[in-house]
C-alpha cells in the first residue's frame, strides 16, 4: 500500500528541483536562439534541449511510481501487485524500446553527423576568406565571425579544428609586403634584398637574418596580432618572430614566438600573439636562423581584436 501523501510530496520536490535547474540552464542559454523564438515556453524548450536534459531521468522511475499509485488510489479494484508492477513496467518498457527511446546510438550519431556539417561549413567559410559566417541550421542564427574570434582569443579547445587565419578588413591590417598598400620593411639585417622576376628573394650572407617591420601606433590598441608570412627557403629551419610592449623597443627571446619551415616548398606561416598590454609599434621577422636563400612572397600583419 502506497502513502499517498509522502510519495506526492516526495515527487512534487522532485519536479520542482529539475524544473529550477532546467529553466536556470535555459535562462543561460536565452540569447542561443532565432528573433522568431520570444515566448517564455519555447525559449524553455531550446534552452534546455540542447543541454543537461539527463537530469530528467531521475523522475523516470518515480512517475512509473506515480501511476501505479494513481492506478491503486482512483479505482479500488486495481491492487497493485508485485506482479501487477513487474507486468506494467514491461510493457512499458517494450513500448519505450520500439518507439526508440533506448536508440542512444543513432541519436548521439545525428548529433555528431549535424556538428561535423556546422564544423565544415565554418571551416570551408574561413579557409574561403569570407568576413562574415552563416552556417545553418544547427547552427548559431547570425554571423558566427565575431564569436569564433573570440573563441580563438580564449584557446577554446574546438578551435583546434578551425584554419589558423582569419579575414582581416583593410581597416585592420597593419603591413602588407605585397599586394594592395604594400610597404617596404623597415630595414634587413644580415640578409640583402634582391627583386628577381618581380618576387623579393632575401640572400643571408650571415647567421640570424632578420626583417625589420614599422606596424604603427595603433598596435598599441590591439590585444591579438594576426601574422601571417609565406616564404620558400632551401631546408628545413625555424621562423621566429619577434615583438615589443608599447614603450619599449629591445626585443627579447621571452617576447617571441617560433615555428618550424619545411624546406624546398612555399609556406605560409600564420601566427596570432595575445597581449593584454597591446604591441609595440615594431616587429622583428627571423625567416631563418642561419644563411639562406629565402623566396620571400608576403607579409601581411593585422590586429584581430582591438581593446573594447
Amino acid at each position: 500500500m502506497y502513502d499517498l501523501e509522502l510519495f506526492t510530496l516526495i515527487i512534487t520536490s522532485l519536479i520542482a528541483d529539475v524544473a529550477v535547474y532546467l529553466s536556470l540552464v535555459a535562462a543561460g542559454r536565452a540569447g542561443l536562439r532565432p528573433e522568431t523564438i520570444n515566448t517564455p515556453l519555447e525559449i524553455f524548450t531550446l534552452g534546455f534541449a540542447r543541454f543537461h536534459f539527463f537530469w530528467v531521468t531521475i523522475l523516470t522511475p518515480w512517475i512509473i511510481a506515480a501511476v501505479l499509485c494513481a492506478l491503486e488510489h482512483f479505482f479500488k479494484k486495481i491492487k497493485v501487485t508485485p506482479i501487477f508492477s513487474a507486468t506494467a513496467i514491461s510493457i512499458m518498457l517494450s513500448q519505450a524500446w520500439v518507439n526508440g527511446l533506448f536508440a542512444h546510438g543513432s541519436y548521439f550519431k545525428e548529433q555528431a553527423d549535424d556538428r561535423s556539417r556546422n564544423l565544415h561549413c565554418i571551416q570551408n567559410a574561413l579557409n574561403a576568406g569570407f568576413d562574415r559566417i552563416y552556417c545553418p541550421p544547427g547552427a548559431y542564427p547570425g554571423n558566427l565571425m565575431p564569436a569564433l574570434i573570440h573563441a580563438t582569443l580564449l584557446n577554446a579547445s574546438f578551435t583546434r579544428y578551425l584554419p589558423d587565419r582569419f579575414f582581416l578588413p583593410n581597416e585592420n591590417v597593419f603591413y602588407r609586403f605585397s599586394g594592395e598598400n604594400a610597404r617596404a620593411p623597415e630595414g634587413y639585417l644580415n640578409a640583402v634584398a634582391t627583386k628577381v622576376k618581380s618576387r623579393t628573394v632575401l640572400f643571408a650572407d650571415n647567421n640570424d637574418p632578420q626583417i625589420l617591420v614599422d606596424i604603427g601606433t595603433r598596435a598599441a590598441k590591439c590585444r591579438a596580432l594576426q601574422i601571417s608570412i609565406t616564404e620558400k627557403i632551401d631546408t628545413d629551419n625555424v621562423l621566429q618572430i619577434f615583438y615589443v610592449l608599447p614603450g619599449e623597443k629591445d626585443f627579447s627571446e621571452n617576447l617571441s614566438q617560433t615555428t618550424v619551415i619545411p624546406a624546398d616548398q612555399e609556406s605560409r606561416v600564420n601566427i596570432l600573439l595575445r597581449s593584454k598590454q597591446g604591441f609595440g609599434s615594431r616587429l622583428r621577422i627571423d625567416p631563418a636562423v642561419d644563411s639562406q636563400i629565402i623566396d620571400l612572397k608576403n607579409i601581411e600583419v593585422g590586429c584581430l581584436s582591438f581593446e573594447k
